[in-house]
């Protein structure tokens, strides 16, 4: 059965032309330049930041180095995630003192509903910003609320005011982990055993969406990154024959034009035969760095929600 839908083809993130990661008491953050300028992305964009995002999972997976550049060389194309407004299960939780958190975040750690003071959640994603700016802001978001207004028109008031306001920053350990949940899953879906399930971290939490004029058909609104990149990713994976893979050799994930094609480029074929031929072969775990090493996943030896959670504890 096949879903008749459409993306609305509005900007749906603001992006700053310069990042940089600077660090603060709870650890090291992407946030932008104090003089940095906005712009716009449209949410045809979404499905080429997930494969980006896939990518950039795949070498968190795999415990490759990451560079700072390639980091902020995401950011700069297609903005920070949104984490703050996606771990919320309100989406208009500045209008109470605790915010209720969804049964699955990279805060907490725990699957299940949780209740944190609004003031400390919001410091975690505004680093800059001292307890009376931050009460300052949420006075500024609560009068946005109070007046009358599509909710269109309210939640990119509300948004431009938070997650893509020119303070708000995101936790580089929490981005990391995301991409590696997201590659991962990835991974899942091309057969390996090691996931039951796709993480439940991936979701269409609040998706905005609308019946057309036509009945038969539904219009899907993006408000953040992360909501776009999670919609592609499960719209792609959940279909019967699906065309998001994960290259067999080098494990880059790709659109292929045939849905049992293996490999992202035919070099990776050539060389995957070229090893085959010599009686080798790839444990599920393995793949072909650019340089022609071998890396392999590595369990993380720590829990990364637990760095975070202890903020909330203070």
């Amino acid at each position: 059965m096949k879903a008749n839908y459409y993306i609305e083809s509005m900007p749906f993130c603001e992006v700053f032309d310069k990042y940089s990661i600077e660090s603060f008491e709870q650890g090291l953050y992407i946030i932008p330049d104090k003089k940095a300028n906005r712009k716009q992305i449209p949410a045809e964009k979404a499905e080429d930041a997930m494969i980006e995002f896939l990518n950039l999972g795949r070498k968190f997976y795999y415990c490759e180095d990451v560079k700072d550049v390639e980091l902020i060389s995401f950011v700069e194309k297609y903005g920070l995630l949104g984490f703050m407004e996606d771990f919320s299960a309100n989406k208009y939780y500045v209008t109470s003192n605790d915010v209720l958190l969804r049964g699955c975040n990279l805060i907490t750690g725990k699957d299940a509903l949780m209740k944190t003071d609004l003031l400390k959640y919001m410091k975690i994603f505004f680093p800059r910003l001292k307890e009376n700016q931050i009460e300052k802001l949420i006075k500024e978001c609560n009068k946005i609320l109070s007046e009358p207004e599509m909710e269109v028109i309210t939640i990119q008031e509300l948004n431009r005011k938070l997650i893509f306001s020119e303070e708000y920053g995101e936790p580089v350990k929490m981005i990391a982990e995301y991409a590696k949940i997201l590659y991962g899953a990835l991974r899942a879906n091309n057969n390996e055993e090691e996931y039951k399930r796709i993480n439940p971290l991936i979701s269409m939490n609040k998706l905005g969406n609308e019946i057309h004029r036509v009945p038969t058909e539904m219009g899907v609104r993006f408000n953040y990154l992360k909501q776009g990149i999670d919609y592609n990713f499960l719209i792609n994976v959940t279909q019967d024959v699906s065309t998001l893979k994960a290259c067999k050799y080098c494990g880059r994930a790709f659109f292929a034009s045939n849905p049992k094609a293996e490999y992202d480029t035919p070099g990776c074929k050539n060389k995957a035969n070229v090893y085959k031929s010599r009686g080798k072969v790839l444990e599920k775990n393995m793949i072909f760095k650019d340089d022609g090493s071998i890396a392999t996943k590595i369990a993380p030896s720590e829990d990364l929600s637990k760095f975070f959670a202890k903020f909330l504890k203070k």
